[in-house]
């Protein structure tokens, strides 16, 4: 498939990693910053199976990788730090939910998308000045709680940003419920799985995100990514979206933010989506454009326009 839109390349179908366009190369991450958000389950549990598995993964990945300087960062909500996975960086603590500030029909306490990511940049930007590192060649990924990669993530990430990607989002594959247990990891490697359209990872320097336009979007709820994903676009040279390749996966595919029950929680992500969209279009056309163009080629639900 060609460049979704000047600056954007949406991998086709049949197109495989060694497929995608030549680009100025470019040096490697200096470090990556893997940034997640543990939370206790509903039953006052840290150890949360599903959760636990995706901290191990991570680990053994950065151990598969050990050539690409990894740093495994946690944020957690105040009270929480005991939900701190073995072998994390604490890069700071939460102190507000979407319940403290919006007025949703089924309240729950759950976290505002800016305010995990500020804690990571800050916790990459300390490690950048620790090692004098330039703030372009720290990468900050991003991930769901119940994402897990595969050995070679880390290690692709960082070819991929060699050839000349400055940022990614990177589609899980699905694959069928397994005990979740360490000893299962084998075999769900070995699934393949199913492609699933969700945005779920996120990959991006220290610089772009210093220019990113924050929103109140939350966790947990529809359409959270789109906050993200238009702030990425609007500020990547050369940005991937990957949607086949098998470098994430997640165990079955519940999806309970799509419970009817949580209809204004969709509605609110949405109007902090438009939101970016328009605070990143305001005085400025070419950026107004390229988002224009974007929303329209990738299908998105809403026709979004700097007037909205």
């Amino acid at each position: 498939m060609p460049w979704l839109i000047d600056g954007v390349f949406l991998q086709g179908d049949k197109e495989g990693l060694t497929d995608l366009p030549l680009l100025e190369p470019r040096p490697r991450p200096a470090r990556i910053v893997h940034l997640v958000n543990p939370f206790r389950s509903a039953g006052g549990d840290c150890d949360d199976r599903t959760q636990a598995l995706t901290y191990e993964t991570m680990r053994r990945a950065k151990a598969f990788s050990a050539d690409v300087p990894v740093h495994l960062t946690a944020v957690v909500a105040e009270g929480q730090q005991d939900c701190l996975p073995e072998a994390f960086d604490l890069a700071g603590t939460l102190d507000r939910t979407i319940d403290q500030i919006a007025d949703l029909e089924h309240p729950r306490p759950l976290p505002l998308l800016f305010d995990i990511l500020e804690l990571g940049y800050r916790r990459g930007a300390e490690l950048a000045r620790q090692h004098g590192d330039a703030p372009e060649d720290v990468f900050l990924i991003y991930t769901n709680a119940d994402i897990c990669p595969m050995p070679h993530f880390y290690g692709s990430v960082s070819d991929l940003v060699a050839k000349g990607f400055d940022a990614m989002t990177i589609n899980r594959r699905t694959i069928p419920a397994h005990p979740r247990e360490f000893g299962n990891l084998a075999k769900m490697y070995a699934e393949f799985g199913q492609t699933h359209p969700g945005y779920d990872c996120f990959v991006f320097p220290l610089a772009n995100f210093e220019r990113y336009v924050r929103s109140d979007a939350f966790v947990g709820g529809d359409f959270v990514a789109r906050s993200l994903l238009y702030n990425m676009v609007a500020h990547s040279k050369t940005m991937l979206m990957l949607r086949k390749a098998h470098l994430t996966f997640h165990i079955g595919d519940e999806r309970e933010w799509s419970d009817p029950k949580f209809r204004d929680y969709r509605k609110f992500n949405v109007k902090q989506a438009i939101s970016i969209f328009t605070s990143l279009a305001q005085d400025n056309p070419a950026t107004e454009q390229k988002l224009v163009h974007f929303c329209q080629r990738h299908g998105e639900p809403f026709k979004f326009t700097s007037q909205q």
